[in-house]
């Protein structure tokens, strides 16, 4: 294995492409600025107050336009997660979302396929602590890869700081930050990449069997479907086991239900929370 920076790392023009799909940031922008005239008719209709009218559309037309910012991410370039050839495997695991991040720092995976011992699809059924002690039930699709004989470690140092790295600050007179919590390539056990393929709010296109099909076809094994259950909402007996649940959600780029699951965990208030997460993740 090795890892290439996004301007070094060589494609060919015949691998099968796989990306993330804008269709869902689309629908869900197209939803909320329907609401947000309505709202607005609704006012001029005059059975509306007008304070009413403006937080309201105000708040639907601002997440609207954080839905479109990831729609133009996801029409750039450099959107796009995996490769494959009949030489090699290229899994880029920066998240296409914080493609402002140095260029200069590798976030491309490159594996031979003499290094893919076998790969197979997993269903995860996920159970997180939700609003007012609800709990919540996410369904996630997972492709994984099994390289048996390849020192994964340089990839899991370089994911840890994908999480734990500060977002670069853009703009001259003005000046911000921004990283998206969207971690899209992880690192199960010792020697299996996974990759995210479906959750509630991401996709990625052609389909999952259209991926293990371009293994299939440069002759890596198919292993039979998984499934796992995951229940993050009970508190697990031991610290160390309590803390692994807390820094799953947390990788999943569920933060919020991580800083919920720590305050209950551990009674917590809310800034102590969010720095116990941060330090997990370190």
């Amino acid at each position: 294995m090795q890892l290439h920076t996004l301007q070094a790392a060589s494609r060919s023009p015949s691998a099968s492409r796989f990306r993330h799909s804008p269709t869902s940031s689309i629908l869900f922008a197209l939803i909320l600025l329907t609401i947000t005239g309505a709202i607005v008719c609704w006012h001029v209709m005059g059975d509306l107050p007008r304070i009413i009218m403006l937080f309201s559309a105000g708040s639907c037309a601002l997440i609207s336009l954080f839905a479109l910012s990831t729609v133009k991410h996801a029409l750039r370039a450099t959107n796009w997660i995996l490769t494959v050839d009949p030489q090699q495997v290229q899994i880029k695991f920066r998240s296409y979302l914080n493609a402002h991040f140095p260029q200069e720092d590798p976030q491309v995976a490159e594996l031979k396929l003499t290094e893919i011992e076998s790969a197979n699809i997993t269903k995860q059924t996920l159970k997180a602590p939700g609003a007012d002690n609800a709990t919540t039930t996410s369904f996630h699709t997972f492709l994984d890869l099994h390289t048996p004989s390849t020192d994964l470690q340089p990839l899991k140092a370089q994911l840890k700081y994908e999480r734990t790295c500060k977002a670069p600050k853009t703009g001259r007179l003005v000046t911000s930050s921004s990283k998206y919590q969207h971690y899209p390539v992880s690192i199960v056990g010792e020697h299996t990449v996974r990759i995210a393929w479906r959750s509630p709010s991401d996709r990625i296109t052609p389909n999952i069997k259209t991926a293990l099909k371009a293994f299939s076809r440069q002759g890596i094994r198919i292993d039979p479907l998984q499934k796992e259950t995951h229940d993050l909402t009970k508190t697990a007996s031991e610290q160390t086991a309590q803390d692994d649940q807390i820094l799953q959600l947390a990788e999943h780029g569920n933060m919020l239900a991580a800083i919920k699951l720590t305050r209950k965990s551990y009674g917590m208030r809310l800034t102590e929370a969010k720095a116990f997460v941060e330090d997990l993740l370190q």
